[in-house]
């Protein structure tokens, strides 16, 4: 047999490495597990309409988490009246001033 130092260093660092992953492999897949079964849940849950954003906390076995969701149409919509009110505003704004310029031009 040609054993050389080599092979007999390499085989049971090889051998204890693959034993130590297995001995933490269970408890990585079980914490995956949880963390994707909270994510699963978090994907379910849906925003009602009358509100702007909701949050909900999720558990599933010891993981737990917080889930802030927003609703994309009710963002959309409050954006859209700021921008009419600014310019209904702007446009009135400008409009007694030109008014009242005018006026003031006539009296002269």
């Amino acid at each position: 047999m040609a054993f050389s130092l080599e092979a007999a260093l390499v085989v049971p660092l090889v051998i204890s490495t693959w034993i130590g992953c297995l001995n933490i492999a269970e408890p990585v897949y079980s914490k995956v597990w949880q963390t994707a079964r909270v994510e699963v849940l978090a994907a379910g849950f849906r925003i009602e309409n009358q509100h702007l954003y909701q949050t909900a906390d999720f558990q599933y076995g010891s993981a737990r988490t917080t889930a802030v969701q927003t609703s994309p149409q009710m963002v959309l919509e409050i954006c859209s009246l700021f921008r009419d009110d600014f310019h209904l505003v702007s446009r009135n704004y400008l409009k007694a001033n030109d008014q009242c310029a005018g006026n003031g031009a006539d009296n002269q």
